[in-house]
């Protein structure tokens, strides 16, 4: 028996050759959120961000979301999920929040690690054998999920 459901979305467009823009929307019975977020792909810095409650709870939840421009600046690598609970998280913010920033932050990681990597023409990329895909990309990827686990 189903008790609660809960989604997360996440989508990734191009802006123009140095920006992209993440819509993440977090759903279940009790919120509506989106946060929106823009960042440079050169320097990987968080440009702006942006939230709505358009369903929550308690109308005091609201103000979790004026926190998000406190985000400006933070560069998207090592650390930055902390810093992502540190400046919109605790006392003051939302938990929720976090997670559906967090979530946005991870597939913005994706992008630009996969952006970085050179495969030549994808397409033929991904016709190739599974075992020279992951040869392609271990340097890039070692140790980071079962398919990149180094020896």
């Amino acid at each position: 028996m189903q008790i609660y459901e809960r989604n997360i979305n996440t989508q990734v467009r191009q802006i123009d050759k140095a920006r992209i823009s993440v819509l993440a929307t977090f759903l279940d019975l009790d919120h509506c959120i989106r946060a929106e977020i823009e960042v440079n792909t050169k320097t990987r810095q968080i440009l702006s961000a942006s939230a709505e409650m358009a369903k929550v709870p308690y109308k005091l939840c609201h103000n979790a979301a004026i926190q998000m421009p406190e985000l400006k600046g933070l560069e998207i690598g090592r650390g930055v999920i902390k810093e992502i609970t540190t400046r919109i998280g605790h006392r003051d913010g939302c938990s929720h929040l976090v997670e559906l920033t967090s979530n946005a932050v991870r597939v913005v990681a994706t992008v630009l690690l996969w952006r970085g990597i050179d495969v030549g023409d994808e397409e033929a990329f991904y016709r190739l054998p599974e075992e020279e895909r992951i040869r392609m990309t271990m340097p890039l990827l070692k140790d980071s999920c079962l398919p990149y686990k180094s020896n």
